[in-house]
């Protein structure tokens, strides 16, 4: 059963909601703001930020994110501006951009010829098969490769020269600021559209490419500077404000430190190349933390839906996409997710109260998602998670029609603070990310570019010595100052060679060592970097 047929059947419970012939059902844009105190008191404690207030006395979510991020970053040091500028309007209509480029003060879009191409565009012009010209990029982003082999991915990288160079300039920049912005003043920023951020991973796929294609040819220096330029892009899109933005940072991130697992095994690098390149990377500035993005971001996502829902202002068309149709063919016939935020308006709730629980549902996984040691955060995060399945039953009772008929009629006869804890329920078991999930890719990212520095140092030491070492101690102290540890195990990393080839690995999210194996059907998920590079 959907996580909130138990309000829809809620609100079907309540004769007087559900008796209002359809046409005369509230609708969340016929209800006006009286001119009474604001339903929702401004503190700390409920809104979390105080400031700044629109003229009916409610916090402007929007405007206060955009300030706490963007405090301090000048146009001239702000990494999105020229990043906006190579990605012109990022496969995507142009007003969309147009908001963001307004925010930031640029002039709206105009000829973008120089512009990003992506391969999907390319395709679709160049009259090619967009499924084959991808499969042909994946291929690229994995091995060296040449022109003759893949004459139209060399004729794309061609085409983006300039919006590459601009990315380079771009990520050269110390800070990153890229606003939100909203079509219209009811929806919600968790509607916020990020085509452009998208458009990063794409950015990282057109260097990566390019980066085995100089491989290839012998251009050791240039593909090097394609794949520090995808560490720089992955930290700048990290700085961004939400979840999704740190994702992207991290996948990009990945993607270069397997890129550099071939550049160290296969460019022709010499020791000192390798050794300079290893200190790049590790005098990178330190990942943006995704557990700040929830304490701050998410949270007032969740705290502006509540509030907008309290004033009437959802728009139908978001109560739908945010909280969803349900999959119940009895709640499907009693009442829509925008007739329930219309309906919600009717029935006595204390919305300063939801707010409160709210905020205590982000303050506990923000707590947890700040302790250090591995395995006590993790059971911090098991047991937050039990308590959240838990209060999705206790919300909507134990299954089945029965179940959801008892949490019906404890809404609808349950007192405004019962109410109002139901409600904060059901956003937060909606609208709260996967931050144990998260937080685990984001210690998969750092684990990789540990080892990606240990392969430099690997392929340094065969450049010196003819050969690599026996075992990884023979690295320390000439070319790493320590061995890093397999975060994942809470050991040092798993280590083999023969001299001639190696493999270096962690045991991966499931704490489990599948022998150097990841990707298998049996859920192997071993990270490794070797010489060959597995792809």
């Amino acid at each position: 059963m959907h996580r909130v047929t138990f309000l829809l059947s809620a609100v079907a419970a309540v004769p007087f909601v559900v008796s209002l012939p359809a046409a005369e059902r509230p609708r969340t844009e016929s209800i006006k703001q009286s001119s009474a105190a604001p339903l929702i008191r401004v503190s700390p404690e409920t809104t979390h930020l105080v400031a700044p207030v629109d003229a009916e006395g409610y916090v402007d979510f929007l405007a206060a994110l955009n300030a706490h991020y963007g405090k301090g970053v000048s146009p001239s040091e702000n990494a999105a501006i020229p990043l906006l500028e190579a990605l012109g309007d990022a496969d995507h209509p142009s007003n969309t951009m147009n908001m963001v480029r307004q925010s930031l003060g640029m002039s709206p879009l105009g000829d973008t010829s120089r512009a990003l191409v992506s391969a999907a565009k390319y395709a679709r012009t160049a009259g090619v098969s967009e499924e084959d010209f991808q499969k042909q990029l994946n291929v690229a982003l994995d091995r060296p490769w040449t022109k003759d082999e893949f004459p139209q991915l060399a004729d794309l990288l061609v085409r983006n020269t300039d919006a590459l160079a601009q990315v380079h300039q771009a990520v050269q920049r110390p800070k990153y600021f890229r606003p939100f912005t909203k079509a219209k003043p009811n929806l919600s920023m968790a509607s916020v559209l990020l085509p452009d951020i998208q458009m990063h991973r794409e950015v990282a796929r057109m260097l990566k490419s390019r980066a085995m294609l100089n491989i290839a040819g012998g251009q050791a220096e240039a593909a090097r500077q394609d794949l520090y330029d995808m560490h720089r892009l992955a930290r700048c899109t990290a700085q961004g404000m939400s979840i999704i933005e740190g994702l992207v940072g991290i996948a990009i991130e990945s993607m270069a430190c397997y890129g550099d697992n071939v550049w160290a095994n296969q460019s022709g690098a010499t020791a000192a190349q390798l050794a300079a390149y290893r200190q790049q990377l590790a005098a990178l500035p330190p990942a943006s933390n995704l557990v700040d993005r929830v304490d701050v971001t998410e949270r007032l996502f969740l705290l502006e839906v509540l509030q907008m829902t309290a004033r009437g202002t959802l728009s139908p068309e978001e109560s739908n996409a945010l909280i969803g149709e349900p999959n119940d063919s009895q709640a499907q016939s009693m009442v829509k997710p925008a007739q329930l935020v219309a309906a919600l308006s009717l029935v006595s709730i204390d919305w300063n109260a939801a707010m409160v629980e709210s905020n205590r549902f982000y303050d506990d996984i923000v707590v947890a998602g700040r302790v250090t040691d591995r395995a006590e955060r993790l059971a911090l995060y098991e047991a937050w998670e039990t308590r959240l399945k838990q209060e999705k039953v206790r919300i909507a009772g134990n299954g089945g029609v029965e179940g959801a008929t008892v949490a019906a009629l404890r809404f609808a006869f349950g007192s405004s603070k019962s109410r109002a804890k139901d409600v904060s329920g059901v956003l937060c078991t909606l609208l709260l990310p996967a931050v144990k999930q998260a937080t685990s890719a984001e210690e998969s990212g750092r684990q990789r570019l540990q080892m990606a520095q240990v392969a430099l140092a690997l392929a340094e030491y065969r450049a010196k010595e003819g050969q690599y070492p026996a075992q990884l101690s023979n690295l320390v102290p000439q070319f790493l100052a320590a061995i890093p540890e397999d975060v994942f195990a809470g050991q040092p990393l798993r280590y083999d060679s023969e001299g001639a080839a190696y493999r270096l690995y962690s045991v991966g999210r499931n704490g489990r060592d599948d022998g150097g194996i990841t990707g298998s059907p049996q859920g192997a998920d071993d990270i490794v970097f070797s010489d060959p590079a597995t792809p």
